[in-house]
């Protein structure tokens, strides 16, 4: 079933595009009954300048973020200053 959900998605180059595969696998590795609440959260990219909206993941545990992902589309994998960006961006 997820192999299905993201080979239909890695085409897209836009991020919102895998939240229904995110969301699933997340809620697979993070149940509900395991007292975990999985959020997907959007936000501007630009609060300026863009329409664009960013698409994260929280994953809590009693209201205390366990883990976070923010989405981005696959071709940014390939540039390692891409890579660089996000790494910096989630450790602030």
């Amino acid at each position: 079933m997820l192999e299905r959900l993201f080979s239909k998605e890695m085409d897209g180059s836009f991020e919102k595009l895998y939240c229904p595969a995110f969301n699933t696998l997340l809620s697979i590795y993070f149940p509900w009954d395991g007292g975990y609440t999985v959020t997907p959260v959007t936000y501007p990219e630009n609060m300026a300048l863009s329409a664009d909206f960013i698409v994260a993941f929280i994953v809590s545990q009693k209201d205390v973020p366990v883990f976070f992902i923010d989405l981005k589309p696959p071709k940014d994998l390939r540039f390692p200053s891409k890579r660089e960006t996000a790494d910096s961006q989630i450790r602030r």
